[in-house]
């Protein structure tokens, strides 16, 4: 074995970021040819014609939250997208990076479960290092 369970989580961990990043360059660029929301469209369609490959149909009972969480997710693409018209990809970076630090405050304060001290010590550490971005 090359790679312990550790090494090839951290790989997969480092790759998936940087093809977070590379896609508020190749959204970017594709907004001087397209609409944002022809691009969201398109996004979606991807998504949608992918998932049917790997899942198959929805079942009945996750119709509906699908629905509820595909419209949120719609709308903060559609707001990330339209934003990228008018600001560069690092501040969409950025902004976006935001959502993944407040993560933890708003799932305590819609879920109202208790969240390990451990995830607010990891966003405040991320909070000073988004600081230094800016």
């Amino acid at each position: 074995m090359l790679l312990s369970d550790k090494n090839k989580s951290l790989f997969a961990l480092f790759f998936s970021a940087m093809f977070f990043g590379s896609t508020f360059l190749i959204v970017k660029n594709l907004l001087d040819t397209f609409s944002p929301t022809f691009v969201v469209f398109m996004r979606y369609l991807i998504a949608a014609i992918f998932f049917l490959i790997i899942g198959g149909l929805p079942k009945k009972e996750t119709l509906k939250p699908g629905i509820l969480m595909g419209f949120f997710l719609w709308l903060g693409y559609i707001s990330q997208t339209q934003g990228l018209v008018t600001t560069s990809t690092i501040n969409s970076g950025v902004v976006t990076g935001f959502y993944v630090v407040l993560t933890p405050f708003f799932s305590r304060a819609i879920l109202t479960k208790i969240i390990l001290y451990y995830f607010f010590q990891c966003t405040y550490i991320t909070s000073i290092w988004r600081i230094f971005l800016v």
